[in-house]
């Protein structure tokens, strides 16, 4: 359960008859009084104490590339400040590296060849700005307006498979 009052922190607070830990892996594993044995999740996390813990991502949306494991929800986390449109990161098939990460944004409010070139200036100097390495996107994918789920989130899948390769610029 998460704090959404006036003043939510970034932790995620276990319910009464609930008992968490994390496996080699670093995923959450719940345990509850109602229920026998215990629940192995995919997502990511940091113990902070027996009762609370941060969310750091999902197991199944972390990019090797290279043999580097990179989390595209930290990179997000890294960037969204400075980003002021819709975007999300994720991998496209590599041949060498085996993946290679790629930043997604949506630029339907972006009309002109200047706006968006003015767009990729940005992007470049963000990746910069935020020292992201090895970790940073390698090919920015522009998507005019981005598929979204039933319950409002970004189709990431969806927008994957739905790219047109002359959208595809190299940074």
């Amino acid at each position: 359960l998460k704090k959404l009052n006036h003043n939510p922190d970034s932790n995620y607070h276990v319910l009464e008859g609930f008992r968490i830990e994390k496996n080699s892996d670093d995923c959450l594993v719940v345990y509850a009084d109602h229920f026998p044995g215990k629940i192995i999740t995919t997502d990511i996390i940091d113990m902070i104490s027996g009762t609370e813990f941060l969310w750091k991502g999902r197991a199944d949306d972390i990019i090797n590339s290279g043999g580097l494991k990179i989390n595209p929800t930290e990179l997000e986390e890294a960037i969204h400040k400075n980003i002021d449109m819709p975007f999300f990161i994720s991998s496209i098939k590599h041949d060498k590296l085996g993946e290679t990460v790629v930043f997604f944004a949506e630029t339907n409010n972006l009309i002109s060849i200047a706006e968006r070139l003015d767009f990729v200036k940005k992007i470049i100097a963000v990746f910069k700005k935020e020292k992201l390495g090895n970790k940073r996107p390698r090919l920015l994918y522009i998507v005019e307006k981005f598929k979204m789920t039933g319950s409002g989130k970004i189709d990431r899948k969806g927008v994957k498979n739905s790219v047109v390769e002359n959208h595809v610029i190299e940074l």
